[in-house]
């Protein structure tokens, strides 16, 4: 009989751990680090030729898109799509304060509060007229209102099994990010062709593109300044899926549907605000936090491009397509008018 070799355990005190990690390190092969290799050609490229990284990074992303349909690539693709990126959104706090946004949390709080009802109606009655399933209007009303493809998910998850197409889920999915996708290049040129002010740009840009990578990727694309204000207005607008999902779930009065949890990401970002507010964060911690918090992001936006797929978002059939576009645009005419709105702050 063969003795199997074994790990002495107080020598190697992780080696129980090895084989799993091993393996999910491996799973990130070749993705990630294509993804990685993108991020670093458009900082090369923004570098020595000019432009914006991050939307170099999407549309090298979206050349190379063939490659998140290979297996081997997804992976890592995805990774980087969405821990990577939440972990990036949570660093992002180290670069705000409560006393820099503190004078635009009014106008933040109102345009949320004021547009993520009116969207949710507004695509409702879309979806209706449009002869689209109850479900199906309620997932892409979810998706331009409040947080694209996690909102999805998250209604999705609350949805009776029994009354749910997956083919809508995952259309509705690739039409928000294609249609995010899309926003977060052209609006930034809307603002600036509209005459708004830096902290109007940033509103308007967080109140109204779906991801929170997008909308941060948008805003940062103009400016540090409008990239935080844009960063601020997503996650309030990310704040608002607990409710709504609740509510969403009492309507279906489904027992099978856990309850809403607030993304961890939300919770660290606000958390990383208040220590660097009240001076917790010593400089080289925040600087560190801030940098690594810009390449997690990068990666993640290459990592989208790559997921954004032209042809799956046209084959999703015009009516879903319709709803989503149409109700996009109300919601961005709304919050243009509305971030020009004076909000009395005293």
């Amino acid at each position: 009989m063969i003795r199997q070799p074994r790990y002495r355990t107080w020598r190697y005190p992780f080696c129980g751990l090895r084989p799993q990690l091993v393996r999910g390190v491996a799973a990130l092969y070749p993705g990630l680090p294509v993804c990685i290799v993108i991020a670093l050609a458009a900082h090369f490229i923004a570098g020595r030729h000019g432009g914006t990284e991050i939307l170099l990074a999407v549309l090298l992303g979206m050349v190379l898109s063939p490659l998140h349909r290979d297996s081997l690539c997804q992976p890592g693709i995805s990774f980087a799509a969405r821990p990577l990126l939440q972990f990036g959104i949570a660093l992002l706090g180290a670069r705000i304060t409560v006393e820099q946004i503190s004078g635009d949390n009014a106008r933040m709080l109102c345009l949320v509060l004021a547009t993520v009802p009116a969207t949710l109606v507004t695509g409702l009655v879309l979806g209706r007229l449009l002869r689209l399933p109850v479900q199906a209007s309620l997932m892409g009303a979810v998706a331009v209102a409040i947080c694209g493809a996690s909102a999805v998910l998250a209604v999705a998850a609350t949805l009776p099994r029994d009354q749910l197409d997956q083919r809508y889920v995952l259309g509705i999915i690739v039409g928000a990010t294609g249609l995010g996708t899309l926003s977060m290049i052209m609006y930034p040129l809307a603002a600036s062709a509209l005459g708004f002010s830096e902290v109007e740009t940033g509103v308007f840009l967080g109140a109204t593109i779906h991801d929170v990578a997008q909308a941060a990727g948008s805003g940062y694309m103009v400016s540090e300044n409008v990239g935080d204000v844009a960063t601020v207005t997503k996650l309030m607008r990310v704040a608002m899926l607990v409710p709504v999902v609740a509510v969403i779930a009492l309507w279906c009065r489904s027992a099978s549907s856990a309850a809403p949890k607030l993304p961890w990401f939300l919770l660290g970002f606000f958390v990383i605000v208040l220590l660097n507010s009240f001076g917790y964060l010593a400089e080289a911690p925040r600087a560190a936090m801030v940098a690594i918090s810009r390449e997690c992001l990068l990666i993640a936006m290459a990592a989208l491009g790559m997921k954004t797929s032209i042809p799956a978002f046209l084959k999703l059939g015009w009516r879903p397509v319709a709803q989503l576009t149409a109700t996009s645009i109300l919601l961005a005419v709304a919050a243009g008018f509305a971030v020009q709105i004076p909000v009395p702050l005293g």
